[in-house]
């Protein structure tokens, strides 16, 4: 390894290797804002190497602004492949037998080009470690799917959704709490499959603390609640009146007012027997959480415990959450 191997600004090394690269270019990176992907669209297009991208398309970083639709068009339109992996989050830039990891996204700020860069480590591969990277982003390629215009379009639609929240400004540090950002990216991904709730809690904790061993969920003695195993379910905390939390669903529900009785009165436990146990997706103070009616729909309509929502609501409400954290 060289003196030079390590590196806190990527964007230098990153295009000279390109630009003098004699073999295939194959780069990851969960995020790509247009004007990266439009200058490694020009490399690209000037290239006789063949190139690939691995990306995590999902509509929360589409509607964000980490993830540009029209760049991965411009870099599709240079003849970069482009397949998309949901558990993606390395980033990793390989030309022929160099090799950067790196900790910074295809971003201004990730290469270090931002007026405010963020704080970036980079590490130069050697030969060896270039043909090890291959062969394991190989494999992830292999099990990802292709984008083409159609994945395109429906992520686009998806992302027109999430956008009924205004979104925070990119260039104004809302990526450096990556890990958040990825996790809403799940949840909205997950949500497509699963049922979405809205569901009133007791409780005054600010911030909530989903963390603990088996956290639980009480619904009412009326009826057993019909939260299903894998269900997602947007906290609204009554005392609080804001919707500050999303948890999963991880077991059906269970006529248990013992256990409740051991957190709350006696009373409620009588009144909210039946339990879920959940974990917490994410979950913030109330200072950033979003109330109801920025929903579009009011506490009462919580009256009886728990609602179902809409996609769009859905997806609202983990946008505020994870734009309001960063």
């Amino acid at each position: 390894m060289t003196s030079d191997a390590i590196l806190t600004n990527a964007h230098a090394a990153l295009f000279k290797m390109l630009h003098q690269c004699e073999g295939d270019v194959m780069l990851t990176s969960p995020y790509i804002t247009y004007p990266v992907a439009r200058d490694l669209a020009k490399v690209a297009k000037a290239s006789t190497s063949p190139w690939s991208l691995l990306t995590k398309l999902d509509p929360v970083a589409v509607a964000s602004g980490f993830l540009s639709l029209a760049g991965l068009r411009e870099l599709l339109d240079a003849g970069v492949i482009v397949r998309t992996s949901p558990s993606l989050h390395a980033k990793v830039y390989l030309a022929g037998h160099n090799g950067l990891s790196s900790s910074g996204n295809l971003t201004k700020r990730g290469l270090g080009t931002a007026a405010h860069p963020n704080q970036e480590f980079t590490v130069r591969l050697a030969p060896t470690q270039v043909d090890e990277a291959r062969t394991i982003i190989g494999e992830w390629w292999d099990g990802a799917a292709v984008v083409d215009d159609a994945l395109l379009a429906a992520t686009d639609s998806d992302a027109r959704k999430v956008r009924s929240v205004p979104a925070p400004d990119p260039d104004e540090g809302a990526d450096e709490d990556e890990d958040t950002i990825v996790e809403a990216a799940a949840l909205l991904a997950e949500a497509r499959g699963v049922n979405l709730w809205a569901k009133a809690v007791y409780g005054d904790e600010d911030p909530p603390d989903w963390s603990g061993d088996e956290p639980w969920i009480a619904s009412s003695k009326r009826g057993k609640p019909s939260f299903a195993i894998g269900d997602l379910v947007l906290i609204y905390a009554r005392d609080l009146h804001l919707c500050n939390a999303v948890v999963e669903v991880t077991e059906n529900a269970i006529w248990a007012p013992d256990v409740i009785a051991q957190d709350r009165p006696q009373e409620d436990a009588e009144r909210w027997p039946w339990l879920n146990y959940v974990r917490g997706r994410l979950w913030v103070a109330s200072e950033h959480g979003i109330t109801p009616s920025d929903l579009g729909f009011t506490p009462q309509g919580l009256q009886g415990g728990h609602r179902r929502l809409e996609l769009a609501e859905f997806a609202a409400a983990v946008r505020h959450l994870a734009g309001e954290t960063v």
